[in-house]
């Protein structure tokens, strides 16, 4: 579809476009020397031998003229296709776009026709096209889905989480997926006791007049405190946009190593760096660290 603006605005670019032709053709052309491909001195030879043999007169006891090797070949802009490039406007305006007339849809359903077994071929082009343009579909939701979440790049920066939304968990299905399952008991309550102090405190840094802002009344800043025990109004404030939480598979991170230094890993349940270690902060355990393994779905 083309109005008298898009016309205009393509027969601004075709002028440039052809000025730009003439331009590689006088100046950068001229600093390189092309010779034939290979396929194009077959070619020739091919095509002249056969001029020779339809010659009658010439074809007894002459030998062929045609130069061997490579010849010298430039860029040829005497050719119909440049030429027609101005006549496209033009033609639009008259006639309409190319796409109302062109052959090219017809030379598309010719080749899919090869695929078919050539009864009721209709239907076996229809299904052909619906193929292809649900391959399509799985492609755009493939290169999608290989978009890769940043890596930390600073040492101040002790660990990133992606943004990328391209796996997503419905909680409701998720809960009534795994119903029954002992780890998943009470998961959008702990969920939320888990977020909560952090939103406050992240409002708290900013010096945020929010109600989730930690007081000194009520200690959810205190690790010690049963935040699901004496703030269950509080977790309502929670909520998740669309019911739905997103899935990251790498969790970058920068720690401090034992000599001092600054050292980089990573952590992925799908690999052998699945396996971390935490310092204990439990007071009644006398070990110095906790163990735990990543899993995932």
């Amino acid at each position: 579809l083309h109005t008298d603006e898009t016309l205009e605005i393509f027969e601004k670019v075709t002028k440039d476009l052809g000025n730009c032709i003439h331009m590689f053709a006088a100046d950068t052309c001229l600093s390189f020397t092309t010779k034939e491909l290979s396929h194009e001195v077959e070619a020739r030879q091919q095509c002249q031998g056969q001029k020779d043999l339809g010659r009658s007169s010439r074809s007894q006891g002459a030998t062929s003229d045609v130069a061997q090797g490579r010849q010298l070949k430039g860029l040829n802009i005497q050719t119909y296709k440049l030429h027609a490039l101005t006549d496209y406007p033009a033609q639009i305006r008259m006639y309409g776009t190319t796409d109302s007339y062109s052959t090219q849809s017809h030379h598309t359903s010719k080749v899919q026709f090869a695929r078919t077994s050539r009864k009721a071929y209709v239907l076996q082009l229809a299904s052909i096209e619906r193929w292809q343009a649900h391959i399509c579909c799985i492609c755009l939701k493939r290169d999608a889905l290989n978009v890769a979440d940043p890596v930390p790049n600073k040492a101040e920066q002790h660990h990133i989480i992606g943004e990328s939304q391209n796996f997503l968990e419905d909680l409701t299905s998720f809960m009534q997926t795994n119903m029954g399952d002992p780890a998943i008991q009470h998961f959008i309550l702990k969920l939320k006791a888990h977020i909560l102090p952090r939103i406050a405190a992240i409002h708290q840094d900013a010096n945020s007049q929010a109600m989730l802002k930690p007081t000194a009344d009520n200690h959810l800043d205190d690790p010690n405190d049963s935040i699901l025990e004496s703030h269950p109004l509080q977790l309502n404030h929670v909520l998740f946009k669309g019911n739905k939480i997103y899935c990251h598979c790498l969790l970058p991170i920068n720690y401090m190593t034992y000599d001092l230094q600054c050292g980089f890993n990573s952590i992925n349940p799908h690999t052998d760096h699945r396996d971390v270690m935490l310092l204990s902060n439990l007071d009644n355990n006398s070990h110095p660290f906790s163990y735990a393994q990543c899993v995932s779905k």
